[in-house]
């Protein structure tokens, strides 16, 4: 859904929206993972079921974005499959194949930070391209999904956000990768934790930077 500066109403709606749905489902994913030490998965291959929930509850708001919003409203009326119509015309197979191009190059651009920012890369180097990915799922796929991948190219580029709905992947990119900067302080300390292990503290403080950061929307609109 490429939103407009002019779409104001539709792109509120769409943002609080998308805000209130992720800062439900997402602190819950974070106590179920605390609870049940699905968190000490966190750069094992083994964490990969876990990335699906999350998958689909992205494409869920994806339709959901598309089928309340749709401006087609005949659709709706003449075909009894109106909303598959609607979710229909929205996919494009090629854009698609970009996307998840686009999904793994972020994971590969997150891998090499963690590797700049000190990560090893020789004996860690599955756990380090699980947080990438990691990551790359909370951030770029959802750019990606919801803005379009030119708009993934401009906020890489440095480009002001258009509208208020960009605005949003924007700060929480930033506050995912905060969160993930702040979770590295509790790797050295000297108290032989499990979960002490590289990424777990790193992947866990992204998630919770990433749900500060539909917060930190939440208050300021």
């Amino acid at each position: 859904m490429l939103l407009t500066s002019s779409d104001n109403q539709v792109t509120r709606q769409i943002t609080l929206l998308y805000c209130l749905s992720s800062c439900t489902v997402l602190p819950l994913s974070a106590f179920i993972l605390h609870l049940t030490g699905g968190h000490l998965l966190a750069g094992s291959t083994k964490a990969i079921p876990l990335f699906i929930p999350l998958l689909f509850f992205e494409l869920i708001k994806w339709c959901y974005h598309h089928i309340i919003f749709d401006k087609d409203l005949k659709v709706k009326k003449t075909n009894r499959f109106g909303n598959m119509s609607i979710i229909y015309r929205h996919i494009d197979l090629v854009e698609s194949i970009k996307g998840i191009i686009i999904y793994c190059l972020g994971t590969i651009m997150f891998f090499v930070a963690a590797v700049l920012f000190g990560a090893e890369i020789m004996s860690k180097h599955e756990e380090t391209l699980m947080f990438g990915a990691f990551v790359s799922l909370l951030t770029v796929f959802p750019m990606t999904l919801h803005t379009g991948r030119q708009a993934v190219m401009k906020f890489m580029a440095n480009q002001p956000a258009p509208n208020m709905f960009h605005k949003l992947f924007y700060r929480t990119f930033q506050f995912t990768l905060a969160g993930a900067w702040v979770g590295a302080a509790y790797i050295p300390l000297d108290w032989d934790r499990a979960w002490q292990a590289w990424p777990i503290t790193c992947s866990f403080g992204a998630l919770i930077g990433n749900i500060l950061g539909y917060i930190f929307i939440l208050v300021q609109h």
